[in-house]
């Protein structure tokens, strides 16, 4: 049987885009994953992907004079991954799955010593990904634009999430991705029945602070008395949720709940009314986002409000599957909200519930078999 390693440096089992590559090449290879935590998948091996050296002060000095004389080649092979390298080189892999790219060059390496191939799947446009942040773009900015120009053209194959940020990348390097969206898994639900004054919106995902979640809150100060929104964050950054909480605590139709089980996330959807997604494009991955959330309310039967971004504007349009602001605002975001009633709604949802068998993560098991088919042929 042909073998796969997929590499993260991620938590695997709220990563749902390789969740979704263990998913799709599961069926007819071995597959084996690296990464900071295991998933909870059958007969999938696993290796961890990054163990904390010892304290070492030679060693960190070593490392500030390889940043800072920019020998960013040096700089990238840390104690960390030299040891993993030298462990997985043991075992023997037909394609090598690299996500992001920090994982890019260790993956070529490993091909170079196992004869694999490397397929590179970019979940951002990394060389701008923190752009708005100016402490990333003094110091790492010019070191993740080294990776991505050095060794991107060395991948065999290069997938990415959306038509954006492909085309970005062919601006950039002259490479042009395919695209593997970030649809979620096709799940056999019905919409629920809408409610006239009891209009329930749902957001929910990481409670990063640069998407301003802020922004969906003020919302609520435009929006009539018969919507309500409940939010549903994960993530680390708790004072941001804190923040969060305290800033709708006057709002009695602003509740925060439980998150729940990445396969549990659109049965706990199902039940809303109107998926809702404002994003300020404060750098190029946000006003190029397609994610998973999107993909979530889809399957959930739910109709989806979003903020202009292209990508998410032109998937809501395309397919009738609720409206799109006119700005990245909350009053603009409420205006639209408030020119839907339960039947305009419902149609949405019934329109979100045709496309859902399209618009699944099952089209794009097909592209991707068909990558590593590719790959072990030479085709």
């Amino acid at each position: 049987m042909r073998k796969i390693l997929i590499l993260s440096y991620s938590n695997l089992n709220s990563d749902p885009r390789v969740i979704r590559q263990i998913s799709a090449l599961k069926s007819d290879n071995e597959i084996s994953i690296a990464g900071y935590s295991s998933v909870q998948e059958k007969n999938v091996q696993f290796f961890p992907i990054y163990s904390a050296p010892p304290f070492s002060l030679k060693r960190k000095m070593k490392r500030f004079v390889q940043f800072l004389f920019r020998r960013y080649d040096l700089y990238y092979w840390d104690a960390g991954k030299i040891s993993f390298y030298k462990k997985i080189i043991k075992e023997q892999f037909n394609v090598i799955v690299s996500n992001d790219i920090m994982t890019l060059p260790l993956a070529l390496k490993i091909a170079d010593k196992t004869n694999a191939k490397v397929w590179f799947d970019a979940h951002e446009f990394h060389p701008r990904e923190f752009e708005d942040n100016w402490k990333w773009r003094v110091l790492y900015q010019k070191y993740i634009s080294h990776l991505c120009k050095k060794y991107i053209p060395h991948a065999q194959v290069f997938s990415t999430v959306c038509d954006g940020i492909a085309q970005e990348y062919f601006n950039y390097i002259g490479i042009l991705p395919q695209i593997i969206t970030n649809a979620s898994n096709r799940i056999q639900l019905k919409p629920f029945i809408t409610k006239k004054n009891n209009i329930k919106l749902v957001h929910h995902g990481a409670a990063i602070r640069s998407r301003k979640i802020e922004l969906m809150i003020q919302m609520m100060s435009f929006l009539d008395n018969r919507f309500t929104i409940d939010f549903i964050l994960t993530g680390s950054d708790l004072k941001y949720i804190n923040e969060l909480r305290k800033l709708s605590k006057k709002n009695k139709n602003i509740r925060f709940i439980p998150p729940v089980e990445f396969s549990q996330i659109c049965n706990l959807l199902n039940p809303y009314d109107i998926g809702v997604f404002l994003l300020p494009p404060v750098n190029l991955n946000y006003k190029f986002a397609l994610p998973n959330k999107i993909f979530e309310f889809i399957q959930a039967r739910l109709c989806i409000a979003v903020s202009p971004s292209p990508e998410m504007a032109n998937l809501v349009r395309t397919n009738n599957l609720g409206v799109v602001s006119k700005e990245y605002t909350p009053k603009a975001m409420a205006q639209v909200i408030n020119e839907l009633n339960e039947d305009k709604i419902s149609n949405f949802k019934n329109n979100a519930h045709i496309a859902a068998n399209n618009i699944s993560a099952e089209k794009n098991f097909v592209k991707m078999n068909d990558i590593v088919e590719s790959l072990i042929n030479n085709k």
